[in-house]
């Protein structure tokens, strides 16, 4: 019995499983955080983009859906299906073509918002965040 208790050959095992254990857990979850860190980047550059082309499309019919394009256009790792994107002229939301036409006639000089959010996913072991959306917003004064 003596023997057995002073026997330590298995201990650097049981030792690596468990660090290993511990680094892998840290590891996925740096990885996670890097991901949502990245997506809040693009969803904040593609905000900007998307701002900039309703700020200087004052007379552009198809305003709505060239904004949409140039978001999507600088978020390609992001799922469309997945991202709301909502733009809002002078005060006025609009989610067509004909109704951002028609905030756009009195817009100049006023402020036009780019507003976007996207689902993150932290899950590392157990969900770290339920529900966590990254959200951006961009204000772009109408020329």
């Amino acid at each position: 019995m003596s023997r057995l208790s002073n026997d330590r050959r298995g201990s650097v095992a049981v030792e690596f499983a468990l660090l290993f254990t511990l680094m892998l857990t840290m590891l996925f979850g740096t990885t996670r955080f890097g991901v949502a860190f990245y997506h809040k980047e693009v969803l904040s550059t593609a905000t900007k983009s998307a701002a900039r082309l309703v700020g200087v499309g004052r007379t552009n019919a198809t305003i709505w859906a060239d904004a949409r394009t140039a978001f999507f256009e600088a978020a390609p790792s992001l799922k469309p299906a997945q991202t709301t994107i909502t733009i809002v002229i002078n005060g006025t939301t609009c989610a067509s073509n004909a109704a951002c036409a028609t905030a756009m006639a009195t817009a100049a000089g006023q402020a036009a918002v780019v507003r976007a959010t996207y689902p993150c996913n932290l899950k590392v072991l157990t969900d770290f965040a339920p529900g966590c959306l990254l959200r951006s917003s961009t204000t772009q004064k109408v020329e």
